[in-house]
């Protein structure tokens, strides 16, 4: 018998099989160029996931560009109320396709542009958000057999290199929590170095974030207090630029008001490694900046000693240089009558806030660094031309080293040292 005549009879059909497949992957990827089939594939799956949440989804363009580009243009999506869940202007991913058949999602660059979002949960029955939705149509058979998870295969791996954001308005509001956030960006570029989901991990290289706003309201006490303890994600991060960033902070339960405007920002970090609690920084510059405070002081109560030890965070922070100038602060009890004589702590408003020092180090407690200078004026009228020192202090001592403190009227130049037993006894002779 000869064995060889179907040998080839089976060769020749594996080699005419892959020779069929890889004309038809051709074939699928040139047609694939072509917008009227983009277009068809779009209405397709728009079709298929509005029948199935019962909404309107929409995809006004989409551009394919194999094996890299892909480009998304006025994509819409709403929630049952017919409220607007999510629209997106332009979206545009650089996406290495080739690199999904090694499970490695490789984003060469995500670019979003003119997002709204709207997500709510009223305080209702069922006390559902507006996207649950979404959840319950994809959530499949509850009921069908599950199948056992590969242990043993290699991990899908997702990069992400370069994201830039721009005109992002996101709107949160949750009744049950009585949280409500409403959020607009201006414009971000964020470059990593490094993006691991599974630990998680993020090396970041810069973020600059300009033209931004962020309004929280929080209507409610929060009383649940979990004492789980929660692992900080791995961190680093090079370089950071804010400018033009207001940020606004109410709470209806305390009666409490935050208004923090931060102009000019630039922070250039050596090593962020917040699950060991250690962050080391170059340099942070800060410039025509704000921060106001607002409360209203309770009456008064008589307060027994409480024996609780006072310990400071066992964190390790370090910082080359600080530079802050044309900075604004005020701290201010609205419920309160203001005091006509000097300084009204109740009433605090300090302008013109210049900060330069050196060799922060901050080690559990113990706090080092050179003040080289600290000027300021109170709206009393009270001005602080210069105070520089050499600051040294811990758990046990405290003191001022070359102290040179100027104002309008007079000139300190001394050392200063205080000795006490512990934090607690400190802070104890402070409030008698």
């Amino acid at each position: 018998m000869n064995l060889w005549k179907p040998v080839r009879v089976i060769f020749g059909i594996i080699k005419w099989g892959v020779i069929a497949l890889t004309l038809l992957f051709i074939f699928i990827i040139a047609a694939l160029q072509f917008s009227s089939v983009q277009q068809f594939i779009i209405g397709k799956a728009t079709r298929f996931v509005s029948a199935k949440t019962h909404t309107r989804v929409e995809i006004g363009r989409v551009d394919i560009a194999f094996p890299k580009k892909i480009v998304l243009k006025n994509v819409f999506l709403d929630d049952l109320k017919h409220d607007t869940l999510l629209y997106a202007g332009n979206i545009k991913v650089d996406i290495s396709m080739f690199a999904l058949l090694s499970k490695k999602l490789q984003l060469n660059s995500v670019s979003l542009e003119h997002l709204v979002s709207h997500i709510e949960r009223t305080n209702t029955a069922d006390s559902a958000f507006n996207f649950s939705f979404l959840m319950k149509a994809f959530a499949g058979d509850s009921s069908a057999k599950k199948v056992k998870k590969d242990s043993t295969g290699k991990p899908f791996v997702i990069v992400l290199k370069d994201v830039s954001l721009k005109d992002i308005t996101i709107k949160y509001e949750d009744a049950v929590t009585g949280n409500y956030i409403k959020g607009k960006l201006g414009e971000l570029e964020l470059t990593m170095r490094g993006f691991d989901l599974g630990k998680p991990a993020f090396d970041i290289k810069s973020v600059a974030i300009s033209n931004t706003s962020l309004t929280v309201l929080q209507t409610k006490n929060d009383t649940t207090h979990s004492e789980t303890k929660t692992t900080l994600p791995a961190v680093n991060v090079g370089v950071i630029k804010l400018n033009g960033i207001a940020v606004e902070y109410a709470n209806n339960a305390t009666d409490m008001q935050l208004k923090l405007w931060f102009g000019d920002c630039f922070i250039d970090a050596k090593n962020v490694n917040l699950p060991e609690s250690k962050i080391a920084l170059n340099s942070i510059k800060l410039s025509t900046s704000s921060f106001a405070m607002i409360m209203k002081k309770d009456t008064p109560v008589k307060q027994t000693k409480q024996s609780n030890t006072i310990t400071l965070p066992a964190w390790n922070i370090t910082l080359g240089d600080l530079n802050i100038a044309d900075i604004k602060f005020s701290m201010d009890y609205s419920n309160l009558s203001k005091s006509d004589k000097g300084i009204d702590f109740n009433h605090l408003s300090l302008t013109g806030i210049r900060v330069a020092l050196q060799q922060l180090n901050y080690d559990a407690g113990n706090i080092t660094m050179k003040v080289q200078q600290l000027a300021a004026s109170e709206q009393s009228g009270i001005e602080l031309k210069n105070f520089r020192a050499n600051v040294e202090f811990d758990s046990t001592h405290a003191a001022l080293k070359q102290l040179y403190l100027e104002t309008e009227h007079s000139i300190i130049s001394d050392e200063l040292s205080v000795s006490y037993s512990s934090l607690n006894s400190l802070t104890d002779s402070i409030g008698e």
